[in-house]
């Protein structure tokens, strides 16, 4: 039984979504109350141009994964002639 096989191991992993939002005009984009991304010009005084920034995110969380033996084997049954 896999969930046997590390006792004390809580079996989570990362999980990672990308949002990417630019140019969405199907909603009035007002999920995010921070501040606005850096616009205008920089301290040099080079223009910044606006690339969407406020409107892509990177969410990480980590999250129970079930074992699944029938995966895990079908996977070892396809990996296991090329690797030896």
């Amino acid at each position: 039984d896999a969930s046997n096989f590390r006792p004390g191991f809580p079996g989570v992993a990362p999980v990672i979504t990308i949002f990417d939002h630019r140019g969405c005009n199907s909603h009035s984009n007002s999920e995010y109350k921070g501040e606005r991304a850096a616009q205008g010009k920089d301290a040099k005084g080079k223009e910044i141009a606006y690339n969407g920034e406020d409107e892509m995110l990177v969410k990480l969380k980590t999250q129970r994964i079930a074992p699944n033996e029938n995966f895990a084997a079908a996977v070892l049954t396809e990996v296991l002639p090329i690797i030896r």
